[in-house]
């Protein structure tokens, strides 16, 4: 079941039960974390207390975070005029933060091993990257089952004149983002597998990713995209940097050839087109303005209050928020000032940083796959300045395998233990 829930990460609109509940992940990640929480309370003794506690400990710089998000959450929803939504949503980050990423990552050995966890993240996205195409070839219609939230349900009749599509995600920002894990993913494996089937995997898994990019449009994830791939060459070996430097190169060649003078110039969603044009004077997109006014009004707000917030009501979603009806900037860390207070941008601030320590700290010193887990915290940091999707957990996932892996690193015996166990025995 929670290798179900990895694999599943991705879907982020699909709620198959009860829509306040969560999605289809959620709802098998919280079967599995009470099924385990029942099992440990049913057997602790001093010895399991000790391990969590430490366990904690280790993550400490992630709960304090989590508990300045909540704390400015908490204050500004005693002035929200919806104050039952906004302590809902409150809960919601602080159960993200400081419950479902600490137990994820301890839970990631102990259901899968850390391989097969990053295998199953990247096979998912890559999924669901062929679904998306699927959808737009031959008209499989997976966006139609797999989306069930209202208000992002795909209409299928006029699929062919729309501007961006979102796929299984049912946002094409999400289908961005999850092209952009899966294509780095994928990358990695195809520079440091030796296999021919593995090596063939990820560049299948590269080609639908990169092209499930191209079809979502975001301008963000195209830029995360590179800096991404800028960090995971810098963070992998000499010979492996080799290789991924010449896939890397084929690939970005291919793409920009297809999106400059190739078949796919003309499309509307094309991310170079639609990133060029955006940084011209006369903007053409009126998304673009639309987050402009969005961003003055933000700025007189926090002018005229900047430190208890407006309400959480309205975080992660597209409406305007109740009390001041305007829609929240498309910017995690401003988004969290604006509904959270100083608190709340503190929280959210100390989580991202102690993100990117972590990562620059698995990477630094080579452990398995942290290269590209380092590329995609990197490149989700740097998307999140564009967009306002702070609680999807289908990116947090990467921090708790990042965590995983510098436990396992810990705790494994060295050569000296090694021998020394082998003697006693």
């Amino acid at each position: 079941m929670f290798c179900a829930a990895v694999l599943t990460i991705g879907l982020d609109q699909y709620r198959p039960f009860l829509g306040s509940v969560g999605n289809l992940s959620d709802v098998l990640f919280f079967a599995v974390f009470l099924a385990d929480a029942l099992t440990w309370l049913a057997s602790l003794d001093q010895r399991r207390w000790h391990e969590f506690l430490g366990s904690l400990r280790e993550m400490e710089w992630l709960l304090w975070g989590g508990v300045l998000l909540a704390l400015g959450g908490a204050v500004a929803s005693l002035q929200s005029e919806e104050p039952g939504a906004s302590w809902r949503i409150t809960f919601k980050y602080f159960a993200m933060a400081c419950i479902w990423l600490p137990w994820v990552a301890i839970a990631i050995e102990r259901y899968s091993s850390r391989d097969e966890a990053r295998a199953l993240y990247a096979i998912g996205f890559c999924l669901i990257a062929v679904a998306t195409w699927t959808d737009l070839l031959i008209g499989t219609r997976f966006a139609g089952r797999f989306v069930t939230t209202p208000g992002y349900q795909v209409r299928f009749d006029n699929l062919s004149e729309a501007l961006r599509y979102g796929g299984p995600t049912g946002h094409p920002n999400t289908l961005g983002y999850l092209s952009v894990f899966g294509a780095l993913l994928c990358v990695s494996e195809i520079g440091a597998s030796t296999g021919r089937r593995r090596v063939v995997a990820g560049l299948a898994g590269l080609a639908v990713c990169g092209g499930a990019l191209i079809v979502s449009g975001s301008r963000g994830a195209i830029v995360g995209m590179a800096v991404g791939g800028v960090v995971l060459l810098a963070f992998t070996d000499r010979v492996v940097r080799r290789r991924v430097t010449t896939v890397s190169a084929v690939s970005l060649g291919l793409l920009v050839v297809a999106l400059t003078i190739g078949g796919l110039k003309e499309i509307p969603s094309n991310p170079l087109r639609r990133l060029t044009e955006s940084v011209q004077p006369r903007r053409d997109f009126d998304a673009d303005w639309q987050r402009r006014r969005d961003l003055t009004m933000a700025t007189k707000l926090l002018l005229r209050d900047p430190l208890t917030g407006y309400g959480m009501e309205d975080v992660d979603t597209p409406n305007p928020p109740t009390k001041v009806a305007f829609n929240l900037p498309h910017f995690v860390l401003l988004q969290s000032w604006v509904a959270g207070g100083a608190l709340a941008l503190f929280g959210a601030m100390w989580i991202y940083a102690g993100t990117l320590w972590v990562g620059l700290k698995a990477a630094r010193r080579k452990l398995p796959g942290a290269a590209a887990l380092f590329a995609i915290c990197v490149a989700f940091a740097l998307m999140d300045m564009v967009n306002p999707g702070l609680g999807q957990r289908l990116k947090w996932f990467a921090l708790a395998l990042v965590i995983a892996t510098l436990r396992r690193a810990a705790h494994a015996p060295g050569p000296l233990d090694g021998r020394l166990s082998a003697a006693n025995a």
